[in-house]
């Protein structure tokens, strides 16, 4: 299989996983909420928040994993990957255990946490703690396996995994509340769910690679040796997560829980829009770590110019199209009408276009090209930035405050950090890489977004229903196809995506 072909399965089918988790999550939020109750459908979702959490006891050795793996150390030297693929499981074992002991003391002071006092009811919910964190523990170390697939760039056999576990847990979580199940019917479903499917990968993974054989083991040596790409991107995951909670955090003690109701509604377009155009940057990853390894510069400044073309090609219209239907579209998903969320979402709408085009793919590149300290300075000097702005803004500018303490480091990393570093590797004048790369995608979503502003501006009764938005986006975004079709796709781009389409409309008809 061709690395094209590959990359394209992959990418249709972590969309096809998007579409897919959207409407599980509509359908099950809707259905835990009725069968559960409020209460008890508010401590499932705490449940699922905490143990979110235990993704931070990976401390980068899944990237490990991934990076080695991608760089074909099982064929080179299968001694040296076992013995690293080894130590991780053996980390991730003694995680666990961390796992299971926090969860033990979760359960003893539960009511302290979720103010439950009634004994029948606080037993209850111990119980139902006790089945997650051993599940969870359970489930842990095999996590990794996903990234070793990732590593081999397949990424549409791990999706295939993905995929049948979320059709499962739908069906099944439908099936058990409708026959009356209960909390811990649907823990004990889950857990065991999330544990063969995490099996499943490892299986897929011997498969793909035979000479793989684990014996769970801490070897410090060898974690020692991983350390210095493990720890930066331990780095970088804090720094994610300080960057994405850190708005919220802010606004619920400086201004009050109103400004983060507003803050959050106005930030699940951008959410949306940066997550249905992030799905293509994850074949990024095991490619430059592969090329990087094999020395093959040429060959890889040219996969980085071209990830570049194709992600500015994808966030230009999603989100010029969703700035100038921003009242529609939050009239429509989410049901408000409210002039300062339109706000919030316009600008947040912005900070998602420029990391997208600036920053989605760089993230992949420094991650697996030797350059994972200068990502992680980069994510450390934006989590920073972005607490630093957030908290001295919101004194004087309040919602809106933070909203810029969160664009403004991202546009400037993203502007003079990031792009003249990618100049540099792709021995490209700025000049010429803006042109080529972000210019031409912007000057051809500008006719259809006009004609979406003329249809915001005299009929908002048309766009402002589902089938109207839907209609007027879709046409906007065949028109913008029509441009970029002929001027800016290559013929090799074209004859492959013909040649997609043609076996897609050959499957149908079968």
């Amino acid at each position: 299989m061709s690395r094209d072909t590959r990359v394209f399965k992959n990418t249709v089918t972590n969309y096809f996983l998007v579409f897919l988790r959207l409407l599980e999550g509509i359908l099950l939020t809707r259905w835990l909420y009725h069968f559960l109750g409020r209460e008890y459908y508010g401590y499932w979702a705490l449940l699922w928040s905490i143990f979110v959490y235990a993704l931070l006891l990976d401390f980068g050795f899944g990237k490990a994993a991934q990076k080695y793996t991608a760089r074909k150390l099982y064929e080179t030297d299968p001694r040296e990957y076992n013995r690293i693929i080894s130590a991780i499981l053996g980390i991730h074992a003694a995680m666990s255990v961390l796992i299971l002991a926090g969860t033990w003391i979760g359960s003893i002071y539960l009511s302290v946490l979720t103010g439950v006092t009634d004994p029948e009811q606080l037993h209850y919910c111990r119980l139902v703690l006790l089945v997650f964190g051993i599940g969870t523990a359970a489930t842990f170390p095999l996590g990794m396996f996903a990234e070793i697939l990732v590593g081999l760039n397949l990424i549409y056999l791990r999706n295939y995994i993905y995929i049948a576990v979320r059709l499962l847990e739908l069906c099944g979580i439908g099936l058990l509340l409708f026959a009356g199940g209960n909390l811990m019917a649907l823990a004990v479903y889950t857990v065991t769910l999330n544990f063969i499917s995490s099996a499943g990968l490892l299986v897929l993974s011997h498969r793909q690679i035979r000479s793989l054989r684990l014996r769970p083991r801490i070897s410090f040596q060898t974690l020692w040796k991983l350390a210095d790409f493990s720890f930066f991107i331990y780095i970088v995951s804090i720094a994610n997560l300080v960057i994405s909670k850190t708005s919220r955090l802010i606004l619920g003690i400086f201004t009050g829980l109103g400004d983060v109701g507003t803050y959050q509604v106005g930030s699940r377009l951008p959410e949306l829009t940066q997550n249905m155009t992030t799905q293509y940057q994850e074949n990024i990853s095991p490619i430059a770590a592969s090329l990087h390894k094999e020395e093959h510069l040429p060959e890889l400044r040219n996969v980085i110019f071209q990830a570049m073309r194709i992600s500015c090609l994808i966030v230009t219209p999603a989100v010029v199209f969703a700035y100038v239907l921003t009242p529609e579209a939050m009239s429509v998903l989410f049901n408000v009408r409210d002039p300062q969320v339109n706000r919030v979402c316009r600008l947040l709408l912005i900070s998602t276009y420029v990391f997208v085009a600036f920053r989605s793919v760089a993230y992949r590149f420094l991650m697996m090209s030797g350059r994972h300290r200068f990502l992680a300075a980069v994510q450390g000097a934006d989590a920073v930035l972005n607490l630093g702005l957030s908290v001295a803004l919101v004194y004087k500018y309040g919602l809106i405050g933070v909203v810029w303490g969160t664009m403004i480091p991202n546009i400037f990393l993203g502007l003079a950090v990031v792009l003249p570093y990618l100049c540099i590797f792709l021995k490209q004048k700025i000049a010429i890489l803006l042109f080529r790369v972000y210019v031409v995608p912007l000057l051809a979503a500008a006719l259809p977004a006009s004609g979406l502003f003329l249809l915001h501006c005299y009929t908002p009764g048309i766009v402002g229903t589902l089938w109207g938005l839907s209609a007027a986006g879709l046409i906007a975004f065949l028109f913008y196809l029509a441009v970029i079709w002929p001027v800016a796709l290559t013929s090799p781009e074209r004859a492959f995506l013909a040649a997609r389409l043609q076996h897609a409309r050959s499957v149908i008809k079968i």
